[in-house]
């Protein structure tokens, strides 16, 4: 995964020396129309409002990725994946333990099998050794009663999960016409308009072009719930974000 987002950044911010200039995306040909628009033109140079256009859909795309892991879908998911592991974790240190003292009813009885497994490998007094045994029986010990407490309570909380709240719409889409609205505010001075046309909404244009750039054109949402899901800006957080930017600028 993190390979995966290393590349995305990479192609974001990739530069062609030659040129000069930002290895072309989608974004810039939306950036270049408003350049040269009298009714609704960017408010900074087009290097700078490229600059600031693949800030606004690098962080878009982080947050993309972190609502993702969030929903209840892939949490429960999770959860289940869990449940199956610290079972496979348990039983596997269950038969490490009954191997190394059959009648084990606390870390004391795992001292000595301990310490005999070890017997003439290790450096150190017969104090020490005796010391760093007893140590080691308190940390399997403990990671037994870890793993049975993660196992009885993997099952409830994946329950718990899909219980919840599941017809979120796609929060993943408001996010991302979210964060690209606040750059949207600076690089124009406007608040994006609601029409769901990208022939009648520039927004929706550069939205829909940042979303091509991350995940590809096959599948580009329309973001109509999430026009409609737009925040409400104050005044002054509309002046702030002309003035100053978003936060991540």
């Amino acid at each position: 995964m993190c390979d995966e987002i290393d590349a995305v950044s990479a192609r974001i911010w990739a530069w062609d020396a030659e040129r000069g200039d930002f290895v072309p995306l989608l974004i810039d040909e939306c950036l270049g129309e408003r350049s040269s628009n009298s009714r609704l033109p960017i408010t900074h140079d087009l290097q700078t409002a490229k600059k600031h256009a693949r800030r606004g859909v690098e962080v878009a795309y982080y947050e993309v990725l972190r609502i993702r892991r969030e929903m209840p879908g892939p949490i429960a998911r999770d959860f289940g994946v869990l449940c199956t592991r610290v079972g496979a974790a348990r039983r596997t240190l269950e038969d490490l333990l009954a191997h190394l003292q059959p009648n084990a009813n606390s870390a004391a009885d795992l001292a000595l099998p301990i310490l005999t497994a070890q017997a003439g490998l290790s450096d150190g007094t017969a104090r020490d050794q005796h010391k760093q045994a007893e140590a080691d029986a308190l940390k399997l010990w403990g990671a037994l009663e870890v793993i049975r407490r993660l196992e009885e309570m993997a099952p409830r909380k994946e329950a718990r999960v899909r219980m919840g709240r599941q017809n979120d719409g796609k929060p993943d889409q408001r996010i991302f016409i979210a964060t690209l609205a606040e750059t949207w505010i600076f690089l124009t001075g406007r608040t994006p308009g609601k029409n769901p046309d990208p022939d009648k909404n520039p927004f929706v244009r550069f939205a829909r072009s940042a979303w091509s750039d991350l995940f590809g054109s096959d599948d580009t949402p329309d973001f109509i719930g999430a026009l409609r899901a737009l925040p409400v800006w104050s005044d002054y957080k509309i002046s702030e974000l002309k003035s100053q930017g978003p936060r991540w600028t």
